[in-house]
């Protein structure tokens, strides 16, 4: 038996843990450093990157709410809306997500690989 594999209540318990471990580092990520994360997982994997740095203003009645990141590859474009772990997606946001098919991409995502498996795909 290895040292390193658990099984039962005891796997359990420290699945447990790490989940709220995560969940407690995700809380002090800050946006800047997810965009910095999910930029070189990005460029990893050949994808071309657009930063929009202020989607707020709504300009000649353009619409509000842009991604964060526009990424091209291979024919492909992926818009990826970044947040704070607990931080509310504004409906403008949420909008431009449901149009385009985006992601909505948190620190815990991140964390878990799901950053790697939505642009690894």
């Amino acid at each position: 038996d290895s040292p390193l594999f658990f099984s039962g209540p005891l796997a359990f318990s420290i699945a447990i843990i790490m989940t709220q471990s995560q969940r407690i580092l995700a809380k002090a990520y800050s946006e800047a450093k997810l965009l910095r994360e999910v930029i070189a997982i990005a460029k990893d994997f050949g994808w071309l990157v657009h930063h929009t740095h202020d989607s707020r203003t709504n300009e000649w009645g353009i619409n509000k709410g842009v991604p964060d990141l526009t990424l091209a590859k291979d024919g492909r474009t992926v818009l990826i809306e970044l947040k704070k772990q607990d931080a509310p997606v504004p409906a403008h946001q949420q909008a431009w997500l449901e149009a385009s098919g985006g992601h909505l991409i948190r620190p815990l995502d991140a964390m878990t690989g799901a950053v790697h498996r939505i642009l690894g795909a």
